[in-house]
């Protein structure tokens, strides 16, 4: 059996060299919280995997990009994969931002969060945070002026 985390997670090591771009970008993710469901699974005690979305910054209503690590019994990312375009080399922003989540995250309890049943899915979630809202006329309907004879 799997033993999972979603919360106060270990710091991983890398030796993937990051584009000073995509360093600063993966920063912007993390600060406009686009990395989300964040899971470690436990494999045999010798290895593990950890598994996030990023919601992508370009189109925020599309379905956010899945991002894998593998990890040595080290902590050591020995593999990543991402199914954005940039990411034939394994070095693009959204597995940097992956790494600086898990490097960076603030270990809280469960009772810091809200409840998990009943949770919007992942695309409503980012439509949600990236609503364009209502236009005014939509707010305010023109009043109807009633046909007196």
């Amino acid at each position: 059996m799997e033993a999972v985390l979603e919360t106060g997670f270990k710091k991983v090591l890398h030796s993937i060299e990051f584009q000073p771009q995509t360093v600063q970008k993966r920063k912007l993710l993390n600060e406009a919280n686009n990395v989300i469901y964040v899971k470690e699974f436990g494999i045999n005690g010798t290895r593990c995997r950890i598994e996030a979305r990023v919601i992508r910054q370009t189109s925020v209503n599309s379905t956010p990009y899945p991002t894998k690590l593998i990890l040595d019994s080290s902590r050591n990312v020995t593999s990543v994969s991402c199914t954005c375009v940039y990411n034939k080399s394994g070095k693009c922003k959204h597995i940097a931002a992956v790494i600086y989540y898990i490097n960076n995250e603030q270990s809280l309890s469960k009772t810091n969060f809200g409840q998990q049943w009943g949770a919007p899915s992942v695309t409503q979630m980012a439509k949600e945070m990236y609503s364009k809202g209502k236009y005014v006329f939509e707010m305010y309907p023109p009043n109807k002026k009633p046909n007196i004879c």
